[in-house]
């Protein structure tokens, strides 16, 4: 704020947010209420939308059938199943590639595109 003050070329730099009364000012602000941000419109949409949810959710059918899904996802242990698949799809991933991948794409690369010499070195990044 004052870096080119003349008059203040010895003070050390004031991070904003350090500034007493910048504290002050965004001290316990409390977050606007949706009913500034939104329309009328927009508000009618979400209520109507929820009701809407909320009636079909009512309806003995849809109970019915939300029931017998979790009662199929018990039986079956989906999670387990999920858990399982996902496992066996990580261990066919060649581990020494990936972790060429992630290195060079984490740490390595300043840019987006991996360079050609990590194209040529791993398979996976040919496709790239």
């Amino acid at each position: 704020m004052n870096s080119n003050n003349p008059k203040r070329k010895d003070d050390s730099f004031a991070e904003f947010f350090s500034i007493p009364f910048v504290k002050d000012w965004l001290k316990d602000q409390r977050p606007t209420p949706l009913s500034l941000l939104l329309s009328e419109e927009e508000a009618s949409i979400i209520i109507q939308s929820f009701w809407r949810g909320y009636r079909v959710r009512c309806d003995s059918e849809v109970q019915e059938l939300r029931q017998w899904q979790k009662k199929l996802r018990e039986e079956k242990n989906i999670v387990k199943v999920v858990k399982e698949f996902w496992t066996k799809q990580e261990a066919k991933v060649d581990k020494p590639h990936l972790a060429m991948i992630l290195s060079g794409v984490l740490c390595k690369c300043s840019t987006a595109e991996p360079s050609l010499e990590m194209k040529n070195a791993c398979p996976l990044m040919k496709r790239i």
